[in-house]
């Protein structure tokens, strides 16, 4: 699993029994042996932001920063 700007999946957090789940679940139709992706949505923190390098048409540049439309 690795950050995306245009994931393929998201997170979603439950609860189940009483216990907090957090579940990954597909947005897309992932191809067989494709990466599977999503936004980390950190908040930057700080002067130190880390670099994206996700590649996506849309990446921020920073992990954390809002991605283009």
């Amino acid at each position: 699993m690795n950050h995306s700007c245009q994931p393929n999946c998201e997170t979603q957090k439950w609860t189940v029994n009483g216990d907090t789940r957090v579940g990954l679940f597909a947005i897309d139709d992932i191809p067989a042996n494709s990466e599977l992706t999503f936004n980390y949505n950190l908040q930057c923190v700080g002067p130190d932001k880390k670099p994206c390098m996700c590649g996506a048409p849309n990446c921020s540049g920073y992990i954390g920063s809002k991605a283009t439309k």
